[in-house]
């Protein structure tokens, strides 16, 4: 277990050595794979204010007299989503970045806040403005800011930006509204306004000495050129030797990304605390690094998070260094992973319930229920799960998550346990129908529960609510292809 450590370790440093040596011309990080349906209902909905700034969404707008209104019929001006529901997004510096708050507003379109309260102890408005990024490169707009005293008299604080795409730079907004009562944001469509989904990103009064530096609130990961420039003085060896633990934040930076670290754990405190678990230990960082590809970084960390907090009293025990591993490897897996069962053969995403699967997995850990057979044949005498304790994370993955529903998945265990075999010559090789009347007949019942401990292992018979949902033991009875 020591060597693969050590050798892991080696690994590591040859990853950040060539990304140092080739100056990170592939540093793009995960912003830039499709983030537009992650699910953020889950997440918390308001940041905590720090007093010296104010958040425009956090607000109601005015819709009186036509003060504020949305250029696409049927939709509203979202808060702290884009048009579209999903996450607000702007391209800065190249990259996809991810905002927990602004506003999303469709050209032509237009919104105005009553800021006469907050004018005077926050008289900076500041925020990024363009198209949201999830167009692509769709998308044309120009932005107006004006304000009044009295709504009546409008000054032109910006008169009309440059035109913006999906793919541009976003606009950086930094105005003086000092004893302004009313904030009007236009977005024009310049022309067609197809997907012209305005975002108007980080919307915030500030005070008259507010830093606007590009940092985020996360502060025990920094952003890669921190890392690169401390890294880039040394060779590989002094940096084995003296800077490990930097080259394995900037691994795990490079990883999730900075931006997107920042977007999660302001939205979600427990995801704060769930990282500042992973970062106490380095073996479990190196678990992240090397559980292999994760294609949605804000849902595995809010899977780990999810579990993490459920089980953190059994972290400590014995076997929390096994936990840990299947904590890393079931989210990574969950969240990317898309694999073919003999039930489906589309490739689906998972629909089993997480947190299930996670103590599916302990339970048959803890109850000596992973065996395997000897000597990794196909049948024949079963050994205890010892091997699953020293199984490195990325192998964990792939027993942590399949295309098996949980229910099947413990079917599985216990019948192919009981009939002593995993053999396939179990099943026959036909083309399989798993909706034949037979399969879900009363009559058969007593059947095919006595020939695969249907009852035994909780496992459904007959029709769901009318409906036939096909199961594992159907493919023994039936048959089917690889």
């Amino acid at each position: 277990m020591c060597n693969n450590k050590k050798k892991y370790s080696y690994l590591l440093v040859g990853i950040a050595s060539l990304a140092l040596v080739v100056g990170m011309a592939c540093s793009g990080n995960i912003y830039q794979k499709t983030t537009n349906n992650i699910d953020t209902t889950r997440l918390a909905t308001n940041l905590d204010l720090r007093g010296d700034y104010l958040y425009l969404s956090d607000l109601n707008y005015i819709t009186e007299n036509n003060w504020s209104y949305n250029g696409w019929s049927g939709h509203e001006i979202q808060k702290d989503k884009n048009q579209d529901g999903g996450i607000l997004s702007l391209m800065i510096d190249g990259e996809k970045r991810l905002f927990a708050k602004g506003l999303g507003i469709h050209a032509k379109g237009q919104v105005t806040f009553d800021i006469s309260e907050y004018s005077t102890q926050f008289p900076r408005f500041v925020a990024k403005l363009g198209v949201d990024a999830a167009r692509g490169t769709n998308g044309s707009i120009w932005f107006r800011i004006t304000a009044s005293r009295d709504g009546e008299t409008w000054d032109r604080l910006v008169d009309r930006t440059d035109t913006v795409t999906g793919a541009s730079e976003a606009l950086n907004i930094d105005l003086d509204v000092t004893g302004y009562k009313y904030l009007c944001i236009y977005v024009d469509p310049n022309g067609s306004n197809a997907a012209d989904h305005g975002t108007i990103a980080d919307a915030r009064l500030v005070t008259k000495d507010f830093n606007l530096g590009d940092s985020g609130n996360y502060t025990k990961l920094q952003k890669l050129e921190y890392y690169d420039n401390i890294l880039n003085a040394n060779s590989a060896e002094e940096n084995y030797n003296n800077n490990y633990r930097l080259i394995l934040e900037r691994e795990l930076v490079r990883k999730l990304g900075y931006w997107n670290i920042q977007y999660i754990t302001d939205f979600d405190t427990e995801i704060s605390e769930t990282l500042d678990w992973i970062l106490s230990d380095n073996r479990r960082v190196e678990e992240v690094i090397e559980v292999g590809e994760i294609s949605n970084i804000t849902k595995f960390l809010t899977i780990v998070s999810d579990i993490y907090h459920q089980y953190q009293s059994e972290l400590n025990s014995e076997n929390g260094y096994v936990y840990e591993k299947m904590i890393i490897a079931l989210a990574a897996g969950y969240t990317t992973d898309r694999i073919i069962s003999p039930l489906e053969f589309s490739f689906p995403a998972p629909k089993y319930d997480y947190l299930e699967r996670f103590e599916i997995m302990k339970d048959l850990f803890v109850n000596n229920k992973l065996k395997v057979v000897k000597n990794n044949e196909l049948q024949g005498e079963f050994i205890d799960n010892e091997w699953f304790k020293d199984y490195h994370v990325e192998l964990m993955r792939m027993v942590m998550q399949d295309g098996t529903s949980n229910g099947d998945l413990v079917w599985l265990n216990g019948f192919t346990y009981e009939k002593q075999s995993v053999s396939f010559y179990m099943m026959a090789y036909v083309s399989p129908v798993y909706t034949q009347d037979k399969y879900y007949a009363e009559e058969n019942r007593e059947k095919y529960d006595s020939q695969f401990y249907l009852s035994k292992y909780n496992v459904p018979y007959g029709l769901i609510n009318g409906v036939k949902i096909p199961r594992y033991w159907m493919v023994f009875a039936n048959g089917g292809i690889c």
